[in-house]
């Protein structure tokens, strides 16, 4: 299926995160951009909600280091398809956000502390 996803790729604190890869599949990935907004294209099978991953490449230049995250999304139907149920369009999704979380942060419960 062809997809076409658009988003937000965020830090705990809703600062938006540059140049955080997104991919899927055999995709070519994409960066975010200085506002953390990115767009994806690709081909996905099977016709199922894709799986994005996020990683941050770049080490600490956005800000700190991030830890990795997949994150399924949920995908609508942009074009329908005819009344035969041949599909003639795509799928999509738009504002998208995903919060990605520091790999310093300490997630010890405070009872253990």
């Amino acid at each position: 299926m062809l997809v076409e996803i658009h988003g937000t790729v965020m830090d705990p604190d809703r600062n938006p995160l540059e140049n955080i890869e997104v991919s899927a599949g055999q995709n070519s990935a994409v960066r975010t951009n200085v506002n953390g907004k990115f767009t994806f294209h690709g081909r996905l099978t099977p016709m199922t909600n894709p799986i994005l991953t996020f990683e941050d490449k770049d080490g600490d230049r956005n800000g700190g280091e991030f830890i990795k995250k997949e994150e399924p999304i949920t995908v609508n139907e942009k074009i329908p398809a005819d009344k035969k149920g041949n599909f003639k369009g795509k799928f999509f999704a738009q504002n998208v956000e995903i919060m990605m979380l520091p790999k310093n942060l300490d997630l010890t419960p405070v009872s253990e502390q």
